[in-house]
């Protein structure tokens, strides 16, 4: 330690004593001898009165290096009375170590920009400005940094790279520096590495180095990012972005249509789309796409298309094949995709907007485009079918046609189309016909229900009855066509009666279906009709499929009638179990019109097999019927 000059003082006195010899205040001398291995102060007191006492007092200043030590301070007195010097050796005193850590760069250390799913360095110097070796905790804290981007604290190799992590070397569970001389610097990197798909700005955490001997020793770095920048990708139209003829770069969805095609109902138009890679790194997409957006300018989830509607999207440079994805297309690439649109058949004419998206789920990089597609107005119908049949002289037959409304628009209001029928005869004598508008669509004539239209014999088109209405795309107008024959014709008469549907506006084309009718003198006529159960037992027979289920019974009924003008020998009826059937009660022929002398069953299949049901009939004269039953069980 080291005497701090002309710091002592005699408490008899309020004045300082000086170092020199002489000048002291009175009753006492003050002298401070340098030059040995240590100072020497020396007090001379002229007297101390009897019950008095007094103090010397002085300060020192604790040398360098001296921490950690024990300082004695040894007094030597003596008096008149005394024959000899005596020694007073004072409290010792423990100089206690310093404790201290500072940093050695700026506080804050910056890293501007960086990408998504990058690690980050950070680099911080530390001193041990103590005056003993000491060891620091190493701890961060007030991290905004994404959820998932642990901090790792490393060594330096000495370049500024990390080596291996900082352990605990204590008890304590806390990773430390290990020992540290006074004035060494110690280097920590804290390291972070960031998601895929982190995005924002202005991150920072707090990494502390303390002293495990004092707690108050301690430094912070703050370490920072300003902005992470978001991996992108850019979904354009016919051309890559970046290449003249690309339309809708940059970040979408856009407001405006990009482009739109114009589609038919039921038919399918391509999309070229280009998808490349914007960002510096490699990435994947997904493919998508939606008839709108959420307010956000996203696909929702899940995406929706109108009903009916349907896209594909196909890799023109691998066979056409269909993907749902773009895998690892390198920094600066494009991927050419076709996107195949179906339109339904039907669908109403309009604009209807479609959402392109490019969507990495590693890292978040999309892009959007907006697309649409012009639903054309498109007006059509069909009647089906064109028939033929025969009759006897003096007999009739009717024929079943059905219109079906093919267009994307209402049919028969008075503006988009008026529907008229026609009907004509190739043989304007012996032959008559009419049509009907079978209400109901059961195939028969029902009198006071089905509308009579027009006959053959007309001249020119009718238009339909007002309670046909207007009809919609998939929706049918059933006709019935009677003809009948004169019993003056001969056998091979024949005539043709055609049937003409057009429209009075003339947005529809007039379609036709003729009914070859001849003329033959035995005719044999089968009907057969079918009926769901009802209970037990059949409901009403028709010739109108309907559904069925496992399990369900079906009836059938054939009526066998001679619709000729002579009698017909040796009839021989056949009808097989459908598919996926089997006999459930047995078949039975019984005479319904006329005598019929001999009726058998000759064979069918046992109850619960399949097989071929037939019916012999020996004579059956004209307008003589015999009708064959039979049903059958749906396999469950």
């Amino acid at each position: 330690m080291t005497y701090v000059p002309n710091s002592a003082v005699w408490s008899g006195s309020a004045t300082a004593l000086t170092d020199a010899a002489g000048g002291d205040p009175t009753g006492i001398t003050f002298e401070r001898k340098t030059g040995g291995a240590q100072d020497t102060l020396i007090a001379v007191i002229a007297s101390v009165a009897n019950g008095s006492s007094g103090t010397l007092s002085f300060d020192v200043t604790i040398n360098s290096g001296q921490e950690g030590q024990t300082i004695t301070n040894t007094v030597v007195f003596t008096h008149d009375d005394l024959t000899g010097d005596n020694t007073i050796t004072g409290t010792p005193v423990q100089v206690n170590e310093n404790y201290a850590i500072a940093l050695v760069d700026a506080q804050d250390v910056v890293i501007d920009t960086t990408q998504q799913g990058a690690t980050l360095n950070f680099i911080n110097r530390y001193v041990n400005t103590g005056s003993t070796t000491d060891t620091y905790n190493i701890q961060t804290s007030n991290s905004n940094y994404p959820g998932s981007a642990q901090p790792l604290l490393y060594r330096s190799d000495g370049n500024g790279n990390p080596s291996s992590t900082y352990q605990d070397t204590g008890s304590d569970g806390i990773p430390d520096t290990g020992p540290v001389a006074p004035g060494d610097t110690v280097v920590v990197i804290l390291q972070i590495s960031l998601p895929a798909n982190a995005t924002g700005s202005n991150f920072s955490i707090d990494k502390t180095l303390t002293s495990i001997n004092d707690a108050t020793a301690n430094a912070t770095h703050k370490d920072k990012l300003g902005y992470i920048v978001p991996r992108t990708v850019d979904l354009t139209n016919d051309f890559a972005a970046g290449v003249v003829g690309a339309l809708g770069e940059g970040k979408g969805p856009e407001t405006a249509v990009v482009k739109s095609l114009n589609a038919s109902p039921g038919s399918t138009v391509s999309f070229t789309l280009f998808v490349k890679n914007t960002s510096t790194s490699i990435d994947s997409y997904g493919l998508a796409v939606s008839d709108d957006t959420t307010a956000a300018g996203a696909l929702p989830d899940p995406t929706a298309l109108p009903a009916g509607w349907s896209v594909t999207f196909k890799d023109p440079n691998n066979g056409n094949s269909q993907i749902s994805n773009i895998n690892n297309l390198a920094a600066g690439a494009s991927k050419q995709i076709t996107a195949e649109v179906t339109v339904p058949a039907g669908y109403a004419p309009g604009t209807v907007d479609l959402f392109f998206r490019a969507l990495s789920a590693t890292t978040g990089a999309s892009d959007i485009i907006h697309d649409a597609v012009v639903v054309q107005t498109d007006q059509n119908m069909q009647l089906s079918s064109n028939n033929t049949g025969q009759v006897s002289p003096g007999g009739s037959i009717t024929y079943q046609h059905t219109l079906t409304i093919l267009s994307n628009v209402t049919e028969n209001n008075g503006t988009n189309s008026d529907l008229r029928v026609e009907l004509t005869n190739s043989q304007a004598v012996g032959w008559t016909s009419v049509v009907y508008w079978d209400t109901n669509g059961d195939g028969v004539i029902t009198n006071g229900t089905d509308s009579l239209l027009t006959s053959g014999a007309a001249s020119g088109s009718v238009d339909l009855p007002a309670a046909v209405g207007s009809k919609t795309f998939n929706q049918t107008i059933k006709f019935i066509v009677k003809v009948t024959g004169l019993s003056s014709l001969d056998d091979g008469d024949d005539n043709t009666a055609t049937l003409i549907v057009s429209d009075n506006v003339a947005n529809l084309a007039t379609k036709s279906n003729t009914d070859v009718t001849t003329i033959q003198a035995g005719l044999v006529k089968l009907d057969k009709f079918q009926a769901p159960d009802a209970g037990g037992s059949a409901g009403t027979y028709s010739k109108n499929p309907f559904n069925v289920l496992p399990g369900d019974t079906v009836y059938y009924r054939i009526v066998i009638n001679n619709d000729g003008s002579q009698p017909v020998t040796t009839i021989s009826v056949t009808d097989d179990t459908p598919t996926f059937t089997t006999m459930l009660i047995a078949a039975t022929a019984t005479v319904t019109s006329g005598t019929v002398t001999s009726v058998t069953v000759t064979s069918q299949p046992a109850i619960g097999a399949t097989g071929t049901i037939q019916v012999d009939i020996d004579q059956l004269d004209p307008t003589e019927t015999v009708t064959l039953e039979f049903a059958v069980k749906v396999d469950s």
